[in-house]
């Protein structure tokens, strides 16, 4: 077993992911050729790790909530959760809009870049028009607040998790944990340990899963390193460097919350975030980095696992943060470059708005289909969105990575934040 941990650190070092990176990066410049033969590998790995990351949240929120429910404390803990969601909410926009008025967010944007954009939209109208009228790309965004829970209760929860529809699922769990937690004869019943049985294999097996990552990185950055193009860079190259630095800061923020509040050494406690920030970073997804989230704080960093098992789910899946940063800084771009002012009514629409958005269309991790998700929006507050659109969506491919990393690790720091209780005894460092 110690050998076993040890190489698991070993495989979630950073040293790791950096070779994990090289390693791919050279793979698309010198034998492009071999992507096409570890390609189905890639497949099979990430649809492993999201095999596993929606039913090991259905579990943990079930559980968690029964718990409180048993408890009496439910009303304290989602009290704290909303208090502790909107002051965070409140500091990174105050971060985001700082950012946007140092940098002047899309204001600056030189007559090359401005050149570029031009010919990138001259030569993709037509994906432009597809991408505006494409039903399976834009889904219906809810126009109210009956609108909106009417698409958050699923009719089939089997079919809400076969389409990974998550916030479904998390409904769907909260009204199961209520229940479970009511239901005062079902507290020594056999369904309890059931659901505690499966969510601790379920953990385990993310831990199995865990040992490919450095593979699933690899294959990921190869790919990206395929498929961007320089031209699509160069031409947002201020906005990608603006958002990048947001999203860097939020995640140090973040890891400074979770490090504050652990109580361990920083080396420690960014040895144990390791593992959830390879997965997201390879999968591109930070649902799937959910099992390994919870995993994390509870096992390495010893927070309360009720309290974790509650808000990590709640975080990745409904607050969103990193696909709320990236698309309030889209707005502040587009407004910049049309040189259209937006002042406190107008901001506060920008923040509902966006808010509401990621929220209801939480299937919407990256591409086109986030990008459309401020449609309503932007119109709105007057604000065009397509002659900006495919150049957008082309540089999706570099921030994808970080957005999801950055939803994940603000998930983390908020857990931290509102767990109270720690177990007592402190674990042996990963080796890194």
């Amino acid at each position: 077993m110690k050998i076993w941990n040890a190489v698991l650190g070993l495989l979630q070092s950073y040293g790791v992911l950096i070779a994990s990176i090289v390693i791919g990066i050279s793979l698309s410049l010198l034998k492009p050729n071999w992507l096409s033969v570890v390609d189905p590998f890639g497949v099979v790995y990430f649809n492993l790790l999201k095999m596993w990351a929606l039913p090991t949240m259905l579990t943990s929120l079930i559980l968690s909530i029964s718990k409180f429910v048993r408890q009496g404390k439910l009303g304290a803990k989602a009290n704290s959760i909303f208090t502790a969601v909107w002051t965070r909410l409140f500091l990174i926009f105050v971060i985001i809009f700082l950012t946007a008025f140092v940098f002047e967010t899309g204001q600056n944007v030189s007559d090359a870049n401005l050149r570029r954009m031009g010919s990138l939209i001259n030569q993709t109208d037509n994906l432009t028009m597809d991408l505006m009228v494409n039903s399976d790309i834009v889904q219906p965004n809810p126009t109210g607040l009956l609108d909106f829970v009417a698409t958050i209760v699923p009719d089939n929860i089997f079919e809400a998790l076969n389409e990974s529809v998550s916030i479904q699922v998390v409904s769907f769990a909260l009204l199961f944990g209520l229940a479970l937690g009511w239901a005062k004869s079902l507290e020594n019943a056999v369904l309890p340990t059931v659901l505690e049985r499966t969510y601790q294999t379920m953990s385990q097996l993310t831990g199995w899963i865990g040992v490919l990552v450095p593979f699933g990185l690899c294959i990921q950055v190869a790919d990206l390193a395929r498929d961007g193009k320089l031209d699509n860079l160069l031409a947002l190259a201020d906005f990608i460097v603006i958002v990048c630095v947001l999203f860097i800061l939020i995640s140090v923020f973040s890891i400074g919350i979770i490090w504050q509040r652990s109580g361990f050494s920083l080396p420690f406690v960014l040895s144990s975030l390791g593992e959830p920030s390879l997965l997201v970073l390879s999968s591109q997804d930070a649902v799937s980095a959910i099992p390994s989230s919870i995993t994390a704080l509870n096992n390495s960093l010893r927070f309360d696992r009720s309290t974790v098992d509650l808000v990590i789910p709640l975080a990745i899946t409904i607050l969103r943060m990193g696909s709320f940063v990236y698309l309030v800084q889209v707005t502040f771009f587009i407004a910049g470059l049309y040189d259209i002012p937006l002042g406190l009514g107008k901001l506060i629409i920008m923040i509902v708005g966006i808010g509401l958005g990621t929220t209801a269309t939480s299937t919407a991790t990256g591409g086109d289909d986030l990008i459309l998700v401020i449609l309503p929006v932007l119109s709105f507050l007057g604000l065009p969105l397509e002659a900006v659109i495919v150049p957008l969506v082309a540089i999706d491919l570099i921030l994808q990575p970080l957005r999801e990393l950055t939803t994940v690790h603000a998930g983390m720091a908020l857990t931290a934040l509102m767990s109270t209780t720690k177990l007592p005894s402190q674990p042996s460092p990963k080796p890194s």
